[in-house]
């Protein structure tokens, strides 16, 4: 979509004039526009997850409005996805190398989002979009199944009556936001009632934490708690996600071509490699 075409949406919306559009970074799934230097309106790209519902999307905004963890919602429609949002002004991606005090500070916001009473009732059922993305691509594709098997096997026996935590789910760089005293998630299409470990797990695997960062930030979650029982459990989910999301970047090349998801792929297989041979 260009400019012009998100100018007319974004009118026809809420009735503003638009003085100023900017196209910014774009999730995989998105196009994202500053809009008047105070909205952000997101359009929904072609071939979208089909695993996601924009009825979950809503529930989720709602869910964690009074956390201020977040940006505002003003405007979501559950047909085609279009949203606006509240534009959060001097914020910044994490550094790189993270800083100590970013990596404390995205581990107490996941805590407080983990704490909060919830009445949603979506889940994210993890066998669920793995088949779905799995289904789609050459079998020639498939990873090593005694791996995969027993990867899931080991995440099923670790969630077997544990407790259902309201979760961002996609901990990824360009959905963590920081200000000078504040930190946000944005971006709550795939925000779901989910197990502890994926939120730590997906901060720690698509950030590519190393060993001395992986402990700031569990240390500073658990506190006294962590222990080597909670350590193995985060590990075994990291490899979970990793089977997951070289699943989901296979499915998504074969939708749209773009290197970029060949590249996920061959990176999140390099790791899973790595771990059939340690």
């Amino acid at each position: 979509m260009n400019k012009k075409e998100a100018r007319l949406i974004f009118k026809k919306i809420t009735n503003i004039n638009v003085k100023s559009i900017e196209e910014i970074y774009s999730g995989f799934s998105n196009q994202n526009f500053i809009i008047n230097d105070a909205y952000i309106l997101r359009i929904l790209r072609p071939n979208r997850d089909e695993t996601l519902l924009i009825k979950n999307e809503i529930e989720n905004y709602k869910a964690i409005e009074n956390l201020k963890i977040s940006e505002k919602l003003v405007y979501l429609d559950e047909n085609n996805g279009i949203k606006i949002t509240k534009f959060i002004h001097q914020t910044h991606y994490y550094s790189s190398p993270l800083k100590i005090e970013e990596i404390k500070s995205v581990a107490k916001n996941i805590k407080k989002l983990h704490k909060l009473k919830t009445n949603i009732s979506h889940k994210y059922d993890y066998l669920y979009k793995l088949n779905c993305y799995k289904n789609r691509i050459p079998s020639s594709l498939y990873l090593n199944k005694e791996y995969e098997d027993s990867v899931i096997s080991k995440m099923n026996q670790i969630t077997k009556n544990k407790p259902l935590v309201m979760s961002h789910n996609d901990l990824v760089k360009g959905n963590i936001l920081f200000s000078k005293n504040k930190t946000y998630f944005i971006d709550w299409e795939y925000g779901s009632l989910n197990y502890e470990y994926f939120d730590l797990a997906s901060f720690i695997s698509e950030n590519n934490l190393n060993n001395k960062e992986i402990d700031i930030f569990l240390n500073e979650y658990y506190k006294a708690k962590l222990n080597g029982t909670i350590k193995n459990r985060i590990s075994i989910f990291i490899k979970a996600l990793d089977i997951l999301f070289y699943y989901w970047a296979c499915y998504y090349y074969f939708l749209r071509k773009d290197s970029i998801y060949k590249e996920i792929a061959n990176e999140k297989k390099y790791r899973i490699t790595s771990s059939l041979h340690s």
